[in-house]
């Protein structure tokens, strides 16, 4: 039984045109939308999905805490003293008066990181490389009360299609914060991410920040109203499938002069 040209040539074209191929799926661009308003965020979001996190007890530092919202904190760092570091969930006075006024009460946490491109400034604290949350389950939303937000602190998400998504909190594109600065601040998504990872790349060694009355979000109301620009894998792979049509056609009508076939739409 022979198999019809024309059938090979469009059953390629159609498996190109929908992103499938020996490389597997070509991801899609990711698109995010910023709140600075919880309630804006709240109507942005499923309220069935939604889990919140208070801190309600204390939690010392660690190189692994659990919150009682299932999140799991992990820091990594680069030598084995473990004095300084900051991974933990604790009541401390400069908190009620950096984020009271933002609804914080009582325990926050307390995250601390170094840049290992710049000098050691306390001979006796070594910061964490980096610090990364990990979700119970696969979210798409994320809001906070964040405080004393300094000079260099950037949110990595870990999209579930192995892309990420950088937040640079103190620049003027992403994040509303100053050099140690505080306030309300989210973003929701159209991808799901189960873990995002804090880093300080460019801030001075020592950079502290503080975070509470979490909220987290498993699915989307409606497609946020952003415009995500496309990845550059996502448009190579648009332009190849045209140009292998394309080609594909030409070479099928020189081989064999046949009525025109109709190749489905790119």
């Amino acid at each position: 039984m022979s198999i019809s040209k024309n059938l090979i040539s469009s059953s390629v074209l159609y498996l190109i045109s929908t992103g499938i191929s020996f490389f597997g799926e070509i991801p899609s661009a990711s698109a995010i939308t910023f709140y600075d308003d919880r309630a804006d965020w709240e109507e942005a979001v499923n309220p069935n999905t939604i889990t919140t996190e208070t801190f309600p007890d204390s939690i010392r530092n660690n190189v692994s805490i659990e919150f009682e919202s299932g999140i799991i904190s992990t820091r990594e760092d680069s030598e084995d003293i473990t004095l300084g570091n900051k991974n933990r969930v604790v009541n401390l006075s400069w908190g009620a008066r950096r984020m009271g006024h933002l609804g914080s009460e009582g325990y926050f946490y307390n995250g601390q990181l170094h840049n290992p491109d710049s000098e050691q400034t306390y001979s006796t604290a070594n910061f964490a490389d980096y610090i990364t949350w990990h979700f119970p389950n696969p979210i798409k939303a994320f809001f906070s009360v964040f405080g004393s937000v300094q000079e260099s602190v950037v949110i990595t998400l870990n999209f579930d299609d192995f892309t990420t998504y950088e937040i640079d909190l103190t620049n003027e594109d992403d994040g509303p914060f100053n050099q140690i600065d505080d306030g309300l601040f989210g973003w929701v998504s159209d991808k799901t991410f189960s873990s995002m990872t804090f880093t300080n790349p460019y801030g001075s060694y020592e950079q502290e920040w503080a975070m509470d009355n979490i909220a987290l979000a498993t699915d989307t109301a409606a497609t946020p109203d952003t415009n995500a620009v496309p990845e550059p894998l996502t448009m190579l792979g648009a332009g190849t499938a045209i140009a292998f049509g394309t080609t594909f056609k030409r070479k099928l009508g020189q081989t064999k002069k046949k009525p025109p076939v109709n190749f489905p739409h790119l």
